[in-house]
């Protein structure tokens, strides 16, 4: 009896390794769902985004984390290319280029930003070989204190701002360079345009 015992306890214990197997790779599972559910769980737009359903076209790397997407909006006849924040998504890079040739539902914001042509101290550029030979019609200016631009700009560009004496501060996007945060609190002048700038928000396959 004993012998018997012996016999089949290495069948035993398969049998307990394979159950515990079973369980483990079940749960990862069960967590892999419920991660893809959140990842693609659906939401209502806020009252700054706009809504529309077209089929993404194109995909462009940018200076990362942002992408630009095209999308055709074939109810209304039109494509048109937005910036994507993937770090700002459920989205993954892999999840956003799987929407390649896909139909989906896209919240974007259209909103005007202020940005630089040149900016000036002391009547000389600090853009350098960058600095535009002259100024388009158009162009705004403004001088006042400089303000928030501490430090440089990682991927994206930061904003700073302009405050003239007695006034309201102009905000400007840019990406600041070493002789930005050397005028930082000082006087300067900047020359700008304001443009619409169109951002997508959120992207969601539409399933047939």
């Amino acid at each position: 009896m004993l012998q018997s015992k012996t016999k089949f306890r290495p069948v035993l214990l398969l049998l307990l390794s394979a159950v515990l197997l079973w369980n483990c790779t079940s749960k990862s599972k069960s967590k892999e769902q419920t991660d893809n559910t959140e990842q693609t769980e659906t939401r209502e737009p806020t009252d700054d985004e706009i809504q529309e359903i077209g089929r993404v076209v194109d995909i462009e790397d940018g200076a990362y984390p942002m992408f630009s997407v095209t999308i055709d909006f074939t109810r209304i006849k039109l494509q048109y290319s937005f910036g994507f924040n993937v770090e700002e998504s459920p989205l993954d890079v892999e999840g956003l280029y799987a929407l390649k040739d896909k139909d989906v539902k896209v919240y974007y914001t259209s909103e005007l930003e202020n940005l630089i042509v040149d900016i000036v101290y002391e009547c000389e550029s600090l853009l350098g070989e960058d600095a535009p030979d002259q100024l388009e019609e158009g162009t705004k200016e403004v001088t006042g204190i400089l303000s928030g631009a501490e430090s440089l700009s990682g991927d994206l560009p930061s904003e700073i701002t302009v405050t003239p004496e007695g006034g309201e501060g102009v905000v400007i996007k840019e990406f600041i360079t070493e002789e930005m945060t050397a005028v930082n609190g000082k006087e300067v002048t900047i020359y700008y345009y304001s443009s619409g700038v169109t951002t997508i928000t959120y992207l969601e396959e539409l399933k047939d």
